[in-house]
């Protein structure tokens, strides 16, 4: 029998790592847009 901890443990591990990658990428694109308003202020 498949023991259920481990399908949890699984799934956890994944959501986690989603979650990251998605709070990474967030702040990324706000560091651009960032970027982008200084940018468009200067000129």
């Amino acid at each position: 029998m498949y023991p259920v901890y481990l399908a949890y443990a699984l799934g956890f591990s994944i959501l986690a790592l989603f979650g990251a990658y998605v709070v990474r990428s967030f702040l990324k694109s706000k560091q651009v847009l960032r970027e982008v308003v200084n940018n468009a202020k200067k000129t």
